[in-house]
């Protein structure tokens, strides 16, 4: 059974991030529901994003993400790297390395 508000949290991440140039290629509420879902079930303890794109996903990992866990996130395109610099510059705050 779906949990409502795990469901309205993902719409409510993707109708943020759709809105900006570039995301087209943004993960779906499906799947960014699904991961809320994993991250709270497992618990990890690090995590490495390879393409954080926009920071849709990552943005989901903070936010459900545990104070011990670590994330680091590999980007290789500077447009986007910057793009999730500006997204997450807040939910950041020292919680994550970002590479690019």
């Amino acid at each position: 059974m779906r949990d409502p508000s795990r469901r309205l949290y993902a719409e409510s991440v993707f109708v943020r991030f759709r809105a900006l140039p570039g995301s087209d290629e943004i993960g779906t509420p499906f799947a960014i529901e699904g991961l809320a879902k994993l991250l709270l079930r497992h618990r990890p303890r690090r995590i490495i994003e390879v393409g954080g794109g926009l920071g849709t996903l990552s943005q989901v990992i903070l936010h459900h993400g545990h104070v011990a866990m670590s994330l680091t996130v590999l980007e290789r395109n500077g447009w986007c790297g910057k793009r999730w610099e500006e997204n997450l510059a807040a939910a950041v705050a020292g919680r994550c390395v970002f590479r690019l």
